[in-house]
C-alpha cells in the first residue's frame, strides 16, 4: 500500500509538471486563423500589376524568415513567441507589406475586406483588434487607385506625374487612369502620417501598447517615409545615408534584421549609381522587405516601369 501510495504520487506530479509545460507553451504560442484569407494579385485602374510576392511573412522560433502561403478555405498557423509581441507580415495586393505586432498567447483570425485587404481579430481580447488594424483604418480616404500615397510615392506615379504633358499630349489613356499629382500624393501622405504618430502616441498613452511595439510602429513609419522619397530624391547619397538608421532599428523583434540582411548587402542594393545611371531605375523598397539573408528574393519588377519606358523609346 505504501510503495502505491509513492507511485501514485510520483505520477500525479509527473501528470502536473507535463501539464505546467504544455500550459507555459501555449501562452507563448500565437495562432493564426485564416479564414478564406485568398488575397488575389491588384490591378491599379490603369493595369499596374505587381510580381507575386508572399502572402505571410513571419520569423520563427530561431529567427529565420518564414514565408506562408494559407489554404484558400481555412488554415490555422502556429508561432512561438518568446518576446510579448510577434510581428507577422501581410502582403496586400502583390504592391504593399503591412507589419501587425500580434500578442503573445492571442488567437488571431485573419479575413479580408472587399478589396481583398487583411483584416485581424483577436479572439481573446476584443481590445488587441484596434491595435491591429489601426492601419486599416489610417489609410482610408488617403489611397490613390487603390494603395497608399507612400507606395505611389515610392513607385511610377512619380515618373508618370512628371511626365503627364508628354502622356496628354499622346493621350496615352492607360497612364492616365492612374496620374495623380504629386502635391495631392504629398499631401495625403502628410495627413497619414500625423494621424498615424498620434494614434500611436494615443494607444501608449491608454497603455494599450508598450514602449516597444511604440518604437517598432515608429521605425515603420520611418521606412515608409525612406520608401516615400524614393523616387523623388535624385541624389544617390540618400540610400547611403538611410543605411545606418536602418541598421539601428531596436532588436526587440529580429523581423526587420532578418528580413534586411546585413547592412553590406543593402549598400549593394541602394548606393550603385552606376547602375542607376545604366538603367534609370531606383531600387525599391518591396525587394528589401521580402529579402531574406539565406534566401534573397527577387526585386519586384513594376510593369508601368516597363510600359512607361517602351512607350516613351517608341514615341518620344
Amino acid at each position: 500500500m505504501k510503495y502505491l501510495c509513492i507511485i501514485l504520487f510520483l505520477a500525479i506530479s509527473i501528470s502536473s509538471c507535463q501539464q505546467q509545460a504544455v500550459n507555459e507553451k501555449c501562452e507563448k504560442n500565437i495562432i493564426v486563423c485564416f479564414d478564406h484569407y485568398h488575397p488575389k494579385p491588384y490591378k491599379t485602374p490603369g493595369g499596374v500589376g505587381h510580381m507575386p510576392m508572399p502572402k505571410v511573412l513571419y520569423t520563427d522560433s530561431i529567427g529565420t524568415l518564414v514565408e506562408y502561403m494559407p489554404n484558400k478555405d481555412s488554415d490555422t498557423l502556429t508561432i512561438y513567441s518568446t518576446e510579448h509581441f510577434k510581428e507577422l507580415g501581410l502582403n496586400y495586393g502583390d504592391f504593399e507589406f503591412n507589419y501587425y505586432p500580434l500578442m503573445k498567447g492571442d488567437t488571431v483570425i485573419i479575413s479580408m475586406d472587399s478589396l481583398g485587404y487583411p483584416i485581424l481579430s483577436s479572439k481573446h481580447h476584443p481590445g488587441y483588434s484596434r491595435i491591429y488594424n489601426m492601419n486599416y483604418e489610417l489609410r482610408k480616404g488617403k489611397t490613390h487607385a487603390g494603395l497608399e500615397a507612400k507606395t505611389c510615392l515610392g513607385g511610377d506615379w512619380v515618373r508618370i506625374a512628371k511626365s503627364i504633358d508628354i502622356i496628354r499630349a499622346n493621350n496615352w489613356t492607360s497612364l492616365l487612369m492612374d496620374y495623380c499629382p504629386l502635391d495631392s500624393l504629398q499631401s495625403m501622405f502628410d495627413s497619414y502620417k500625423k494621424n498615424y504618430t498620434d494614434t500611436i502616441n494615443s494607444f501608449k498613452e491608454q497603455q494599450l501598447i508598450s514602449s516597444e511595439i511604440h518604437d517598432r510602429y515608429q521605425c515603420l513609419l520611418k521606412l515608409k517615409d525612406y520608401e516615400s522619397r524614393r523616387m523623388l530624391n535624385e541624389d544617390t547619397a540618400f540610400y547611403r545615408q538611410m543605411e545606418p538608421e536602418i541598421a539601428v532599428i531596436p532588436p526587440t523583434v529580429n523581423f526587420w534584421t532578418t528580413t534586411f540582411g546585413s547592412s553590406t548587402s543593402i549598400s549593394r542594393r541602394y548606393a550603385n549609381p552606376r547602375e542607376e545611371a545604366r538603367t534609370g531605375v531606383k531600387p525599391s523598397m518591396s525587394y528589401l522587405r521580402n529579402r531574406s539573408s539565406q534566401n534573397p528574393s527577387k526585386p519586384c519588377l513594376n510593369a508601368a516601369s516597363k510600359k512607361l519606358a517602351r512607350t516613351f523609346r517608341h514615341k518620344t
